[in-house]
């Protein structure tokens, strides 16, 4: 669960989130990662105070913040 406390934009570094990254599959090596294809990234644009729920498993990052300099 995550909740901002400020907006998330695109200049100030939103949460990039890559759909079905969190599902493994079994190889002869053991577990590995799905390859997602070219499925795009999705970027939550969430108020302040509003809850994002995802999988912790799911690839996430936090883009830049373009909005300070």
């Amino acid at each position: 669960m995550f909740v901002p406390l400020v907006p998330l934009t695109l200049e100030n570094g939103a949460t990039e989130l890559r759909p079905g990254s969190h599902v493994w599959d079994d190889s002869g090596w053991g577990a590995a990662p799905r390859d997602c294809g070219d499925a795009p990234s999705v970027l939550p644009l969430v108020r302040a105070g509003e809850v994002l729920l995802f999988d912790y498993r799911c690839y996430h990052r936090g883009r830049a913040n373009l909005g300070m300099q």
